[in-house]
């Protein structure tokens, strides 16, 4: 009996202690369960909240279209867009990925009103800031603690197994919360050594926290800094960045970090958070029990990064109008004076002799006419026989056809000798170029306003057939200033005037090319002897055979500007766009980068690419009167070689012969010109993308007086 009771009892301690164990290995898996299941909630979460900040800088989940905005940031920042290329395109759109870059545009703009330093530069920077802080709010408007990425989160969290859970569906409690993590980290826009900045920036503009990255060694923007820049006339620009870590993927981040910067560290309220907070929840589908959990993420730009620019930038090269347009049109000057009366007749050897019928003027080109006529009529003593005549003499009338020829010896003796009748008197003058201006030849008749009616070189001209050549019909291609004075001078030369005065025009013109040390006589060339060159041709002609180092210059200025679009654009570059297409007078082109690493030179005219209004010199620049403004100039001689073309005149071109055919020139009497070809350039800020403008000119420094037409 003792021994069945103690079997008995050893068999109750061994059932009990079975039932313990079954409990505590149902229990222990319920917990494991539960604890997995947990585990598997929170792998949800984790997964969703990274899903949202990788989406966060997705640009088809995240993103602002610029045609739904107004004013500049509609089209300010449009090329900031990679996908948007070429003329005429327009549209894009910003996303987090991008939104940096506007930041950086703004910085430029920024940094270029303050080199410019003039009031509309500083109120251009300002109003490109507000356009990139209006951009930046949309994309802040979407991520803000808002329900943009939930359903992003929702998907991913759903898609995870919670199969301990007995598959219950992990949900958001609330709407993803968002913050602003890492103050002073980068951006994904860094400053590369190639782009040319024209002013220090701010020392905290860079990444300079410890153990950061950089671009090959080029710094990145920071994020979340307040920037203020300096713009020119004592204003700043107040504008940051959103570090978006790049060369790094989306991580998780501790949660008390995450809770330490819900607040906006940046006044304004304009940028969006970087960093993302999901709180969690599901029904473990034993129990019915809710359980949750809460997980941060912060976004990463593994593969997006770009070096600051401003990639619709454009520089605008400018030529000066023509001179015949916007001064009296000038009309008939001469291009072949060879036919001249004062080139022929009146040109020694060749002479007229003039002397008087009663008071009548009469001459003619057989000197011994006129002497033997004379003498006959001075005789007193009645010996003297008619001298022989066979014409030849002629007498100015003041109307059409303003000359007679004298047929009748009998008019060329007096009525009665030593009568006071009509006759010639016994002094002929000899009359030639050099010498009809004399005032003491009054009976030459020359008169010094031109070949007028009643001189004796308008009759002469009708009588001999001698006229120049002129060209009623304006250049095509328009007239430089010195063009235009030689154009001056020419038509003045028509007329057959004692002097020509030649005044520069008022306006500066534009330029053509030539060489300004040669000689250019019509009709060898034509008046308007200029040739339509590039840009690059003026800028040599200016630049003078290397002579003048400021036409080098001026190319460092525009590849200096044009590194703010593309940093691989150099002056080698910016020569070569320079010389490959015309540039008329009146005109603009504008030279621009249509993708990286090119640089184009287009007429291409105002639109949604170029909102400056390329096509237009008349478009606002805002550094227009700047300190900045730097001319390049080259000053030339242009009186007998150009003005008064003289025979023998010019180094690489020279003069045949004088101008117009003229023996020697048009005028004996010279007055020294100079003339000035100058290039202008005017930076701009790049508010509407303007980054500068070269403008080429032609003036004249003085006119002078030119006298005794050959």
């Amino acid at each position: 009996m003792k021994l069945n009771r103690r079997r008995g009892a050893t068999l109750g301690l061994v059932a009990v202690c079975v039932f313990v164990i079954i409990i505590l290995g149902v229990g222990f898996f319920i917990l494991s369960k539960i604890i997995g299941g947990g585990r598997e909630v929170a792998n949800a979460t984790d997964a969703g909240v990274l899903t949202v900040a990788r989406m966060a800088l997705s640009p088809t989940a995240v993103s602002v279209n610029y045609n739904s905005l107004s004013g500049l940031a509609a089209t300010e920042f449009i090329g900031l867009d990679p996908t948007v290329t070429g003329i005429g395109n327009t549209g894009g759109s910003v996303n987090m990925q991008t939104l940096n870059r506007v930041f950086g545009q703004a910085v430029l703009v920024a940094l270029n009103a303050q080199q410019i330093d003039t009031p509309l530069a500083a109120q251009h920077a300002n109003e490109v800031a507000t356009a990139a802080r209006a951009v930046s709010t949309e994309i802040r408007n979407l991520l803000y603690n808002t329900s943009t990425m939930d359903s992003h989160f929702i998907s991913v969290a759903h898609s995870n197994n919670t199969k301990m859970w007995q598959g219950s569906p992990v949900d958001l409690t609330g709407s993803i919360q968002s913050a602003f993590m890492r103050p002073g980290y980068s951006t994904n826009v860094y400053f590369h050594g190639s782009t040319n900045l024209p002013v220090s920036p701010p020392a905290n503009i860079y990444n300079n926290q410890s153990g950061a990255r950089d671009k090959n060694g080029d710094p990145y923007m920071a994020g979340y800094v307040n920037f203020n820049i300096p713009c020119g006339n004592g204003a700043s620009v107040q504008i940051a960045g959103v570090p978006v870590f790049p060369q790094t993927q989306p991580h998780l981040v501790d949660i008390g970090e995450f809770d330490a910067s819900t607040t906006d560290p940046i006044a304004g309220a304009y940028l969006p958070p970087n960093a993302f907070r999901a709180n969690s929840q599901a029904i473990e589908g034993n129990a019915g029990s809710i359980g949750g959990t809460a997980a941060c993420a912060i976004v990463g730009a593994l593969e997006s990064d770009f070096a600051i620019s401003m990639p619709r930038g454009y520089v605008r090269i400018i030529n000066g109008e023509d001179a015949n347009a916007q001064n009296t049109p000038i009309t008939n000057p001469v291009i072949n004076g060879q036919n001249d009366i004062f080139n022929n007749e009146l040109w020694p050897p060749s002479k007229l002799m003039v002397s008087e019928l009663g008071s009548n003027t009469v001459y003619t080109q057989n000197p011994s006419v006129l002497a033997d006529f004379a003498a006959y009529n001075a005789d007193t003593t009645g010996t003297a026989t008619v001298p022989p005549y066979s014409g030849g003499v002629y007498e100015v009338l003041s109307s059409a056809p303003y000359y007679r020829e004298i047929t009748d010896p009998q008019e060329l003796i007096t009525v009665a000798k030593g009568g006071t009748g009509p006759g010639i008197v016994n002094s002929p003058v000899d009359c030639d170029a050099f010498n009809i201006w004399d005032p003491n030849r009054a009976r030459c008749k020359a008169d010094p306003t031109g070949l007028n009616p009643g001189s004796m070189p308008h009759s002469a001209s009708a009588a001999f057939g001698r006229s120049s050549a002129t060209d009623p019909n304006p250049p095509q291609t328009g007239y430089t200033n010195i063009e235009y004075m030689k154009a001056s001078l020419l038509n003045q030369r028509a007329n057959g005037a004692k002097c020509a005065t030649v005044t520069p025009p008022a306006l500066p013109s534009g330029m053509k090319k030539f060489h300004t040390d040669g000689c250019y006589n019509t009709p060898t060339n034509a008046v308007n002897f200029g040739q339509i060159g590039s840009p690059m041709d003026y800028l040599d002609q200016i630049g003078d055979n290397g002579s003048n180092a400021c036409a080098n210059n001026i190319l460092q200025f525009i590849a200096d500007r044009m590194s703010q679009v593309d940093y691989t654009i150099d002056v080698n570059k910016v020569r070569g766009a320079l010389a490959s297409q015309p540039l008329q007078m009146g005109s603009t082109l504008a030279l621009y980068s249509p993708g990286p690493g090119s640089l184009v030179l287009t007429t291409v005219n105002a639109g949604s690419y170029f909102q400056g209004n390329p096509a237009s010199a008349t478009g606002v620049n805002d550094g227009a009167n700047s300190t900045q403004v730097v001319p390049c100039e080259n000053t030339y001689r242009i009186d007998t070689t150009i003005i008064n073309s003289n025979k023998g005149a010019g180094g690489s071109v020279q003069c045949p012969i004088g101008d117009a055919n003229y023996h020697e020139s048009p005028f004996v009497d010279d007055a020294p010109i100079t003339a000035v070809d100058r290039c202008m350039w005017t930076p701009a800020s790049g508010w509407r993308n303007l980054l500068g403008d070269i403008k080429f000119e032609n003036t004249a420094q003085n006119g002078g007086q030119f006298c005794k037409p050959n």
